[in-house]
């Protein structure tokens, strides 16, 4: 499930739970176009809670067909995630992916995330 908790200019805030559907990540891909065709670049922040991967492979042929035009749309991206798994991935994206600033907080770091995200 993923379901958008703020919406406002450049700045998008949405959770994630269990696993992801092909509809969830069309409808996820579909607001942040909308979003970065009216704002310019975006700065997302993910609240990641039990994350289980992707419910089918329609699910995961979206999301590497709809990723790599994300990463070019958006400038800062904080995750808030309880599994130290998916805090370690992002810490290592953030190398790895040249524009765009990825930094991974855990669950008590959510002011910090934040504040991040504004600076």
């Amino acid at each position: 499930m993923l379901k958008f908790t703020h919406k406002a200019g450049n700045i998008l805030h949405y959770n994630v739970q269990k696993q992801l559907s092909a509809e969830d990540l069309r409808a996820y891909y579909a607001t942040i176009d909308t979003h970065y065709r009216t704002h310019g670049k975006l700065r997302l922040l993910v609240q990641v809670q039990d994350f289980r991967g992707y419910s089918d492979l329609r699910a995961l042929l979206v999301f590497f067909r709809h990723e790599p035009g994300l990463l070019r749309k958006v400038e800062r991206y904080a995750a808030v995630a309880e599994q130290a798994w998916f805090r370690q991935f992002i810490n290592a994206a953030d190398v790895l992916i040249p524009n765009l600033r990825l930094r991974a907080f855990k669950p008590d770091q959510m002011e910090e995330a934040q504040a991040w995200l504004h600076q």
